[in-house]
């Protein structure tokens, strides 16, 4: 699902920066037409003029408004992965992915000189080594199928990437390669590229006088850190706060009704004229700590079975089948139920 976590760029203040950047250079270039003299050109900008700003100014300008729109919902979508690592390590990720999308650019540019003379503005390199990193390490919320095919929420963002890069097409292809080359290589951390970090009097001069530009409001009270939700960054973190509040809600409804249940015992008072009483066994529950044990009549047991449906959307959440099976037995089917009871276990 697009947008998904917190609306806006709270905990993502590099993402804010480029988003606004790259939207405010393209508005100016394009009003001053301008857009000429920032793009990549190996001759005769870079040799023999040595104009070595355009290796810099290529990466915050994109040339029309279809590829600033893409481009923003891109970026807007991958400050989930500035959350995941913390700021210091996205903006070397950025840095690091457009430095390696320039090199390989310029390689190309040497190769098939002179059938291509320069590569597109935008930050694609950038974009595409993301898209591959965001399809590592981001989950997918939900799943579904589409003409007999199987897709996801990360659907969207290679279809939106995937529409980038034709309408930037040809003059781009050479930068996206090498984004995904870059996006590969932080993957495998080849060269243990993921431990770079900019030095440290760098980060400090931007957490003392930048970094209070960009942060993001927090006036909102669902953010101050009472609703699980509001910290959930991703889909996964956002389903296990769900959980976890759901869980809460029903342990405090357990709670209160134990409270107000008058005590009953296994007495002859307690049981009605011609039925026995019942015999009560302990049974272990599975994927509980040591020695944990849940008590089950034997009457239910022989005739309660788990829901198969139930046990599916429980091993769903995580838990496992064996405990899943036998907490539904317990709770005779009751999903909320069993929750709590599979939680207590935990």
């Amino acid at each position: 699902m697009l947008f998904t976590g917190p609306i806006g760029f709270s905990h993502a203040p590099f993402s804010k920066a480029v988003f606004v950047i790259i939207g405010v250079n393209s508005l100016v270039a394009s009003i001053a037409n301008a857009k000429s003299r920032l793009h990549l050109q190996l001759f005769p900008h870079l040799i023999p003029q040595c104009q070595l700003w355009r290796l810099v100014s290529s990466h915050f300008v994109l040339s029309s408004s279809a590829e600033v729109l893409f481009g923003s919902i891109l970026i807007y979508q991958f400050r989930l992965l500035e959350r995941q690592w913390g700021s210091a390590k996205f903006a070397a990720f950025f840095t690091l992915s457009s430095l390696i999308s320039t090199c390989t650019s310029l390689a190309f540019l040497v190769l098939f000189r002179p059938s291509v003379d320069r590569i597109a503005l935008g930050p694609f390199g950038f974009i595409a080594a993301s898209t591959v990193l965001y399809s590592v390490q981001v989950p997918a919320s939900y799943y579904f199928k589409l003409f007999g095919i199987g897709w996801s929420d990360h659907s969207f963002i290679y279809i939106l990437a995937m529409q980038l890069a034709f309408i930037s097409s040809p003059l781009s292809i050479f930068a996206w390669v090498g984004g995904i080359i870059a996006g590969g290589i932080y993957t495998t951390n080849t060269g243990n590229i993921k431990q770079w970090r900019f030095p440290t009097w760098i980060r400090s001069i931007v957490s003392s006088y930048i970094l209070p530009l960009l942060e993001s409001s927090h006036g909102d009270s669902s953010n101050d850190g009472s609703n699980p939700l509001s910290t959930a960054t991703t889909p996964a973190d956002q389903r296990r706060a769900q959980l976890q509040r759901t869980v809460q809600q029903q342990m405090q409804v357990a709670s209160m009704m134990a409270g107000m249940a008058p005590r009953q015992g296994n007495t002859p008072a307690d049981t009605t004229a011609g039925e026995s009483p019942t015999t009560a066994q302990t049974i272990p529950v599975p994927g509980g700590p040591t020695g944990s044990t849940s008590t089950l009549s034997s009457h239910n047991a022989s005739e309660v079975i788990a829901d198969p449906h139930l046990v599916e959307t429980l091993t769903g959440m995580g838990f496992e089948r064996e405990a899943s099976i036998a907490v539904l037995v317990q709770a005779r089917n009751n999903l909320d139920t069993a929750i709590v009871m599979l939680v207590e276990h935990t």
